[in-house]
């Protein structure tokens, strides 16, 4: 069976400008449309909630040697969890042969099946791959998954066996620590309650390069329209951003069909709330929302 179209910011415009009475707009309307209707819906939803549960990403963030700072994505919010990724092994890669086939350094004995591999440095970084395959002999890994990006010789990797919880404190607690130019391995990252900065702390200067996986909250109003979140957005809160931006046009247009249609989206907001936001009570929300 075919799969549906996949919606765009563009079908979707066009959809809510359909509702309001325009049956063939044209591309201005449909800008504009998407530039403030739209933009005022994610801004209106990122005001109702912060823990989106479609809107939970990964980034992988590798330590330097010495320094404690490091820069978080820029759709970052809020830190859902960390950890630490450490192994027995760093080196570089002697080839690649794929996406998912790569020649570790001549002497690497500690990769195994089942271990992760993480990209640290060079063409290839901010990657983790998990070991399908391994040939001691070669030295030739496959991976369970493609890359993203195709990384090259002389990439650093590091072979993970062992993934550490780190504690997630505020940045105010960071100013407390004696000792934060101590060189060891971190066990404690430190961040703002908000995206009003774009960076994290570990309490020491790691001694050793790491990988930090940081699991996340994005900010809706800083999601990449090229990313692949953007889509899976328009997909799953489709009726949401057409009734939202429906409702922007009305009042753009001082119709009398605004204050209806505004009680529709609330309730359609309030449902989605209750089932996308982390830490809501369902059974508070049960009223369906009428077509």
């Amino acid at each position: 069976m075919p799969l549906p179209t996949a919606p765009t910011s563009t079908t979707i415009a066009t959809e809510a400008l359909r509702k309001f009475g325009i049956t063939t707009p044209n591309s201005t309307q449909i800008q504009r449309a998407i530039n403030y209707g739209l933009e005022t819906v994610k801004d209106d939803l990122w005001l109702r909630a912060r823990k989106w549960k479609s809107l939970q990403l990964v980034d992988y963030i590798p330590t330097v040697v010495g320094i404690s700072k490091y820069q978080v994505p820029t759709t970052f919010l809020e830190v859902l969890s960390a950890n630490l990724f450490d192994g027995p092994s760093r080196a570089t890669l002697a080839s690649v042969g794929g996406l998912t086939t790569l020649t570790l350094a001549s002497g690497e004995n500690a990769a195994s099946v089942g271990a992760l591999i993480a990209i640290t440095a060079g063409t290839g970084i901010k990657q983790v791959g998990q070991i399908k395959t391994w040939n001691s002999g070669t030295k030739v890994i496959t991976l369970a998954e493609e890359l993203s990006t195709l990384p090259i010789a002389g990439d650093a990797y590091l072979i993970v066996n062992s993934q550490l919880p780190l504690e997630v404190q505020k940045i105010t607690y960071h100013d407390d620590i004696l000792y934060p130019f101590q060189q060891l391995r971190p066990s404690i990252i430190y961040h703002y309650s908000d995206d009003t900065q774009g960076d994290i702390f570990t309490d020491t200067l790691p001694d050793q390069v790491y990988m930090i996986r940081l699991r996340f909250y994005a900010n809706v109003q800083n999601i990449d329209l090229s990313g692949a979140l953007y889509p899976t957005l328009l997909r799953l809160w489709k009726r949401i951003f057409i009734q939202g931006i429906f409702v922007w046009i009305l009042e753009d247009n001082s119709d009398d069909r605004y204050d209806k249609q505004l009680i529709k989206y609330e309730m359609m907001v309030k449902t989605l709330v209750a089932r996308e936001v982390d830490g809501v009570n369902l059974s508070n929300f049960q009223r369906e929302v009428a077509d």
